[in-house]
């Protein structure tokens, strides 16, 4: 449950990442102890990856795929931005502000084949009861919405995304 003008903050992985639908690479090193676990862990990524494969799905919104993330044990589900925010539309929230993996604000017609998962802003749509001028009833948005962190400081939404991603220090 969201309450209205309530804040979601989440990531999922990005569709149109150029290596999305890559498979197991072995990492080469000059260390034979490196090498000999390198190699463990490409053995078990490959079977992996291959166990998985029948459950891989791709469709024009969306793919099911497995990634080196837990070493191609499991599927993740990927989706590009236009669908994602048309499916915080079809939820009742609107998609605030996007931001690739370095916390850098992704602008709409921003190229993100180069970022593996974005992370999302969304607000719940604030119903107005009131009934608008002919009759019907209106939707009102907050412009800059503001949240509250610990230590009771209010911050706008992007900030706050910021402060988050900071806190959270994404590794790969």
């Amino acid at each position: 449950m969201l309450r209205p003008s309530g804040i979601l903050v989440f990531s999922c992985h990005n569709l149109r990442y150029k290596k999305a639908f890559s498979d197991p690479q072995l990492r080469w090193s000059t260390n034979p102890v490196r090498l000999a676990v390198n190699c463990a862990g490409y053995v078990l990524s490959l079977w992996n990856y291959l166990h998985v494969a029948p459950l891989r799905t791709t469709t024009s919104e969306y793919a099911l795929l497995n990634d080196p993330g837990h070493r191609y044990a499991c599927l993740h589900y990927y989706a590009a931005r236009s669908t994602v925010c048309a499916q915080l539309v079809s939820a009742g929230l609107r998609c605030v502000e996007t931001f690739d993996r370095r916390g850098q604000v992704l602008v709409e017609s921003a190229d993100d084949g180069e970022t593996s998962s974005i992370l999302y802003v969304a607000e719940r749509r604030q119903i107005d009861t009131g009934l608008g001028i002919d009759g019907s009833f209106k939707l009102s948005y907050s412009h800059r919405a503001k949240i509250r962190l610990p230590g009771r400081h209010e911050r706008d939404l992007a900030s706050a995304a910021m402060i988050m991603l900071a806190r959270f220090q994404w590794k790969r």
